[in-house]
């Protein structure tokens, strides 16, 4: 059985962004009485009001489901589930001093009283308690328009748009899909259907969500049953323990270095070469799948073709050392199917096929359960017994 453990990191910098958004945008239940400017206000107001006193399930109420969020560049969906698993989390860390307008919002009614627009800007302040029980100060300003509907004489959230005043970069919010959300080298046809791989595995939210993840699994090798042990985090941290078929196990962390990976062992910190750099990262299968705009470059849309039996469309990649990459996309599910590419550095180019099997939901996300790799004529199969996301 998986064991299966979830934190959502309100304070990702692309999360608390989308967040902060759905946050001023949720509606408040009002009467069924004839629509007013007042009543549109008063749904901005409560929204306030559910930040200051932590009510987090407030959120979940009189919205479409899924909501659009326009923010950072992207149209998003997001579910009444994504939108509570994450005030619960967020509201339940953070402590505000102040949350309230900068100045009287402006508030828009169409004649028919049947949709309704907000503009605010909006003044954050207090602390956040980050992953590792230190907090963050919180101090930032909102500008944001939403949109309304009526029904059944309630004001439902259609949608927001949202920005803020850019704050100077902050490394500990990064997280391990922050490259999802940047492309530039993918074709627009290409990124488009990347896009609805990624709608596939739980949305941009939850992927962006993700700042570190740990994986088990049992290994059956040709040679005999062994264990993989990964924690992958944002700032490109890697903790790799690999227990083998003859009981030999070593662990290493490798760290990004300037000019390459470096490795910490009983010996120290050293440069880590390569070879091993490629072999050890090449484990990390659920953050390549997850967030493969950190690993792949020059995207662009290949010929559809079959993959483990199933059609598949196909996005070509170059990877580091210049190789050729296919990443094949399920044309049923969406869902990636796995992917192709060429062992590192080897002088033959042999190849090594890597192929996803039983997705099944971890909160908002959807992700592979079990895979298998091919690779010089031999079978590698992996059964994740535990994945776990944002590990305190």
């Amino acid at each position: 059985m998986i064991r299966f453990r979830f934190r959502f990191d309100a304070f990702d910098r692309f999360a608390l962004a989308t967040a902060l958004a759905v946050a001023a945008t949720a509606c408040a239940t009002t009467s069924a009485s004839a629509p007013t400017i007042d009543s549109v206000l008063q749904a901005h107001e409560d929204s306030l009001r559910a930040h200051r006193e932590g009510d987090w399930e407030w959120f979940g109420r009189d919205m479409t489901d899924p909501s659009l969020v326009v923010s950072n560049g992207e149209v998003l969906p997001v579910t009444r589930e994504q939108t509570l698993e994450r005030f619960r989390d967020y509201l339940g860390r953070a402590e505000f001093t102040r949350y309230e307008d900068l100045e009287p919002p402006i508030v828009r009614m169409s004649p028919d009283g049947q949709m309704a627009w907000v503009i605010a800007r909006v003044v954050v302040e207090g602390q956040a308690r980050l992953d590792d029980g230190q907090h963050r100060e919180l101090d930032s300003t909102w500008a944001w328009a939403t949109l309304y509907e009526r029904r059944d004489g309630r004001w439902v959230r259609e949608a927001n748009i949202s920005t803020r005043v850019p704050e100077p970069p902050d490394d500990s919010l990064a997280s391990l899909g922050s490259g999802l959300s940047a492309t530039p080298s993918m074709s627009d046809d290409a990124r488009a259907l990347w896009r609805e791989a990624q709608q596939a595995m739980g949305g941009v939210l939850a992927i962006e969500a993700v700042r570190s993840l740990t994986t088990v699994a049992a290994v059956s090798t040709p040679h005999g049953p062994g264990e993989m042990s990964l924690q992958s985090f944002a700032d490109g941290r890697l903790i790799f323990d690999q227990l083998l078929s003859d009981g030999r196990r070593q662990r290493l962390e490798v760290l990004p270095g300037e000019d390459g990976d470096l490795v910490v062992d009983e010996d120290g910190t050293r440069p880590l070469e390569p070879g091993p750099s490629a072999f050890m990262r090449g484990h990390e299968f659920h953050r390549i799948v997850l967030a493969p705009a950190l690993r792949f470059g020059d995207g662009r849309l290949g010929h559809p073709q079959r993959f483990d039996g199933r059609a598949c469309e196909v996005i070509e990649l170059v990877d580091a050392f210049g190789k050729p990459v296919k990443m094949f996309i399920d044309a049923r599910t969406r869902l990636p199917a796995g992917f192709a590419m060429i062992e590192p550095l080897s002088e033959d180019d042999a190849p090594i096929t890597v192929t996803l099997s039983d997705w099944k939901p971890f909160g908002t996300l959807t992700l592979f359960t079990a895979l298998w790799v091919e690779h010089r004529g031999q079978r590698y199969d992996y059964d994740y017994r535990t994945i776990e996301l944002n590990r305190p």
